[in-house]
């Protein structure tokens, strides 16, 4: 996983990833933030192509915005540093 993890972490446009997983279940995921909607997309076909080749189905992803306010509140990660 740390390769992925590398691999993902040189994704031009990304800020942050919090990787989650329920191994019990055999899901894997992440929250993510990237500095443009057009760069998640972007990355989400790649990704997804590649997971796909390997025989993982039902790959899904949702895009959302954020309330910088009350995030930041919350202590939410939203630095772009």
């Amino acid at each position: 996983m740390r390769v992925q993890a590398e691999d993902i972490a040189a994704e031009p446009d990304l800020l942050w990833k919090i990787l989650t997983e329920d191994k019990a279940a055999g899901r894997f995921g992440g929250i993510y933030l990237f500095r443009t909607r057009e760069a998640a997309a972007a990355y989400h076909a790649k990704h997804a192509a590649r997971l796909t080749a390997t025989g993982i189905i039902g790959i899904e992803a949702t895009y959302r915005t954020y309330d910088a306010e009350l995030t930041a509140i919350t202590r939410g990660p939203i630095s772009a540093s």
